[in-house]
């Protein structure tokens, strides 16, 4: 993973010599969890719970991990993860409880028995259908690894989103290509919409630089390195979301501001 910088540009008068990344040597990409990216909505507890986080404004997205609130960032997607997250419903308390696989036992009952479609349980808890998207963020300088969750209003976004992407092919000297996942540079940000249900915040993904050929990225770029590194560590089991981070999304797009 690439590592934070201080700010855009700065230099530091000091530089630690021999001393560099001194007591980091039994930490190793294992210990690291990845940030979630959330939408804050008006009843969002970092917006206007006793956790309430400076700068956190309905309509911003939010660093799960870093705790800062920004309009827009760049991402370059690594992997995807198609899963039904368990929770225990906001009214008792909260909390993530497991995440299962589409064709596991658990899902496939809770589907069997739902009378509603995409509303499913597991006893008295929820069981919510969410696609990860794990790439890496970029902004201010700085790349690191991020998560972004895709549950409810959301997931009609990310498969407009994804279906561009993978249609989307390249003319090259052996023919017609479709670029790896992690070679798309977007511009993620917020945009309001409503629905029967209310008004909310949803999330927004668009090419970079205004069309999807323009916002490729090239192999060589550090991004595309550390996305694809990613993917690797996903694929290993060493990147680990940080679960406790997560809001329970029980109707959370239905807030109305």
């Amino acid at each position: 993973m690439s590592p934070k910088e201080a700010k855009t540009g700065e230099l530091l008068p000091y530089g630690y010599g021999a001393d560099q990344g001194a007591g980091f040597e039994t930490v190793s990409d294992k210990d690291l969890v990845l940030p979630m990216l959330s939408v804050l909505q008006p009843l969002s507890k970092q917006v206007s719970g006793a956790t309430k986080v400076p700068g956190a404004e309905p309509g911003k997205l939010f660093d799960t991990v870093t705790e800062e609130a920004f309009d827009e960032a760049g991402f370059v997607p690594a992997c995807i993860e198609h899963c039904f997250v368990e929770w225990v419903p906001r009214d008792a308390g909260g909390g993530l409880v497991a995440r299962h696989r589409p064709d596991s036992e658990a899902v496939l009952k809770a589907k069997a028995e739902s009378t509603k479609f995409g509303k499913y349980k597991v006893g008295t808890n929820d069981l919510v259908e969410t696609y990860y998207v794990y790439g890496v963020l970029f902004r201010d300088g700085r790349v690191a690894p991020a998560v972004i969750p895709f549950t409810s209003t959301k997931i009609g976004v990310y498969k407009k989103w994804i279906t561009n992407l993978r249609l989307f092919v390249i003319s090259t000297a052996d023919g017609k290509v479709t670029p790896p996942l992690f070679a798309h540079s977007v511009k993620v940000k917020t945009v309001a919409q409503s629905n029967k249900k209310g008004n909310f915040f949803n999330l927004s993904l668009a090419p970079l630089k205004g069309g999807v050929q323009d916002s490729l990225i090239d192999s060589k770029d550090e991004r595309y390195r550390a996305a694809k590194q990613l993917k690797e560590m996903v694929a290993s089991g060493h990147a680990k979301i940080a679960e406790d981070s997560q809001d329970s999304p029980a109707e959370p797009e239905t807030e109305v501001f």
